[in-house]
């Protein structure tokens, strides 16, 4: 009985498998079981994974030739990936930001991926070839030193990193403008993200935040043009309620703004002023369209008798049943556009939005169906909808359509305030 060692060189060629006989294409291969997975693994280029999967089907089945071949293949193909994977992105990983500390935990990843297979994978180890009754191992690779070289590099780069933000909070706390605060809190709060205990770096942001803070009032209005079917004083105070909660919850707005409503401003320092006017209302009248279809079955509708080589005999009777069935489709559609301008109310400058105008949709679509006929013809699905007539919900009353509607426009104008004031 011969022993074959396969050693992993750096840059190892598939073609020395090839050349040993040890096993014949990966194509010819049926799929079954954890071999079958572990060959489709390979194929998509997830050594770790193969690896894996081919060991523990060796487990279950020492002589598994899918098996032993996939593994044969994977766990050299996934040691190689790793080391690739870690000289591309070296020099990333040097970075002292969130971009070198990401790369950092994607180089552990990957070893991580191999070294945590490394048990199983030895404990199917050597493989014995059925054919030829020889030995196959292979070289197996501890990353742990290398695992433990990157993680002191991270944490190297963090403290880099975090020295870095809280420098830079530092100047921009000397600036005394709320703009410069707003800097200096962005600068404290990365810092943290690096080190969450680094010195005084979470007092600090809070104390930037506040001196960054900004009072936002809210001027909303309906236009006069508005006409038929809700009340616009409704529906305004309905905006201006949507927008005080929804402002007061994004946490992208209320880091550094203060929402007050118009009511209550009166002898605050006013920074930001957001006019708010309801542009357009759109209150949809329900559509309804019906389309008919026949719908047929091949039923049993009874037994005869018939006589087979002198012998009576009783067989089904089939027939043709039919319906007409009709389904109805209702539709109601109503939108609600809003225009918004952001004013900084010491200069009067408008400050730069992407659009100046949000809208939002309400729609309710019902379907429901009924039939004349055979019942015993219509099919499960227009069953369902022929149950689903006694359960059609109302119209909602305008009022309620328009509200929804302006829920979702008041929403999109939310995210762009985020955009803007953060």
């Amino acid at each position: 009985m011969n022993k074959i060692f396969i050693s992993l060189q750096p840059y190892f060629s598939i073609a020395l498998f090839w050349a040993l006989g040890v096993f014949s294409p990966l194509a010819c291969f049926s799929q079954f079981g954890k071999a079958g997975s572990a060959e489709d693994a390979y194929k998509d280029k997830k050594y770790a994974e193969a690896s894996k999967l081919a060991a523990e089907a060796l487990v279950e089945k020492s002589t598994n030739k899918k098996a032993q071949e996939v593994l044969i293949m994977a766990y050299p193909a996934a040691v190689e990936d790793a080391r690739t994977y870690a000289v591309q992105y070296d020099n990333i990983s040097l970075d002292p930001s969130n971009v070198g500390i990401e790369s950092c935990q994607k180089i552990i990843a990957k070893y991580k991926d191999v070294q945590d297979i490394q048990t199983l994978v030895k404990s199917v180890l050597p493989i014995q070839d059925k054919k030829t009754g020889d030995l196959i191992t292979i070289e197996l690779v501890d990353f742990s030193g290398e695992i433990a070289a990157i993680n002191a590099r991270m944490e190297e780069i963090r403290q880099i990193a975090a020295d870095n933000a809280y420098e830079s909070g530092l100047r921009h706390l000397a600036g005394g403008s709320k703009e410069s605060a707003k800097a200096a809190a962005k600068a404290f709060k990365e810092c943290a993200s690096y080190i969450s205990s680094y010195k005084d770096a979470s007092s600090k942001y809070q104390e930037a935040r506040a001196l960054a803070m900004k009072t936002l009032v809210i001027d909303a209005e309906a236009s006069a043009n508005l006409v038929g079917g809700f009340n616009s004083g409704l529906l305004k105070d309905k905006l201006i309620f949507l927008l005080e909660q929804g402002l007061v919850s994004d946490q992208k707005v209320s880091e550094f703004t203060k929402v007050v409503s118009g009511r209550s401003s009166q002898g605050q320092n006013t920074d930001l002023v957001m006019k708010v006017v309801i542009l357009d209302v759109s209150l949809g009248t329900p559509q309804t369209s019906a389309q008919k279809r026949t719908e047929t079955k091949n039923i049993k509708v009874g037994e005869e008798q018939y006589v087979d080589n002198g012998k009576t005999r009783t067989r089904n009777v089939f027939s043709d049943v039919s319906a007409e069935v009709t389904e109805f489709t209702r539709i109601i559609e109503s939108s609600v556009t809003i225009g918004a301008q952001l004013v900084n109310n010491s200069t009067g400058e408008i400050m730069s939005m992407s659009q100046s105008s949000y809208s939002g949709n309400f729609i309710q679509q019902d379907v429901w169906a009924s039939f004349i006929g055979d019942q015993r013809a219509v099919s499960t699905r227009s069953s369902s909808l022929v149950s689903a007539a006694s359960r059609v919900p109302p119209i909602p009353p305008s009022q309620d359509q328009l509200n929804t509607a302006l829920e979702y426009a008041v929403k999109n104008l939310i995210t762009e305030l985020g955009r803007v004031l953060n």
